[in-house]
């Protein structure tokens, strides 16, 4: 019985991924950072879908250059996180062209990989900015207009783990992630009409992640190409998942377990991964 049980809600999956890959067509996709390793890669899986695709960011002649090259047919959204204004005027240039989209994707950020210690006033004021109080002013400004317009989706390309796991060289950066996770919360609940998804990906081959490969191929940590993070996202967000992380069963057992009992965690695993990534940072700053 057990096993007809699961073989029917298999099937069931199944056809419901089916006919999402047939709604894809219908949909209007903008990529916030499409210009980055991980969202060009989304920005394209979802053009070969055959979704309208926009692309989104903040340097205009780039985005463009991406959008002619891709056969993108929409003008792209061109605005930086740092101006409440800027954003407003592309939302609403998007309005104005019947380009609304029923999907954001929000692939941006930065991540400036040393020891609390280390970082300036400049570094703390741009790690903010990035990743947490400039995806704040995208929100604020897209989730209205996508809410009147029938609601949608929206998905945040977060962080390692469960997106707030934090280590030595990550502290700002994690703790900017796990604020969003929590203000997506409760935007869930306040924006009954969108679905939201909040996406942990593992290490990514993009330009930016290569230096760090020895480090998480000495820990175990996977490496993905950034097409196959485009596949999974997207099939989060057609199961309705409002976190998924992208890991093996002992990744995301470790994961739960700190989540839970974090003194237990980091002795068992995350400690020594700690120590490892230490040792990586002074040996790059060395050779620096």
């Amino acid at each position: 019985m057990r096993l007809l049980i699961g073989i029917s809600a298999r099937a069931l999956e199944e056809e419901s991924m089916k006919t999402d890959r047939k709604t894809i067509s219908k949909r209007r996709i903008l990529v916030y950072g499409a210009t980055g390793g991980i969202g060009k890669a989304i920005a394209l899986y979802y053009h070969e879908k055959g979704a309208h695709v926009i692309a989104g960011g903040r340097n205009g002649d780039t985005l463009r250059e991406l959008s002619a090259h891709c056969g993108f047919v929409s003008d792209p959204f061109t605005a930086g996180l740092s101006d409440y204004r800027d954003l407003a005027s592309a939302a609403a240039e998007l309005c104005a062209n019947g380009n609304l989209p029923d999907t954001l994707i929000i692939a941006s950020g930065s991540d400036r990989r040393t020891p609390f210690r280390n970082l300036s006033d400049d570094d703390i004021s741009r790690e903010t900015e990035s990743n947490f109080t400039g995806i704040v002013r995208l929100l604020h400004v897209m989730l209205p207009l996508i809410q009147q317009n029938g609601g949608g989706r929206v998905a945040l390309v977060s962080g390692y783990g469960d997106g707030r796991l934090s280590f030595t060289g990550h502290a700002l950066n994690a703790a900017c992630r796990s604020a969003l996770y929590t203000l997506m919360e409760a935007l869930a609940r306040e924006f009954p009409q969108i679905s939201f998804l909040y996406y942990c990906p593992p290490a990514v081959d993009t330009e930016s992640e290569r230096p760090f490969f020895p480090l998480w191929k000495r820990l175990g940590v996977r490496i993905i190409q950034p097409q196959v993070l485009a596949a999974d996202l997207e099939r989060a967000l057609a199961r309705g998942r409002r976190w998924h992380m992208y890991g093996s069963v002992l990744e995301r057992l470790a994961v739960r377990l700190h989540a839970g009992v974090p003194r237990l965690a980091d002795a068992l695993y995350f400690n020594n991964m700690n120590r490892e990534i230490e040792k990586y940072l002074k040996e790059m700053e060395s050779v620096q």
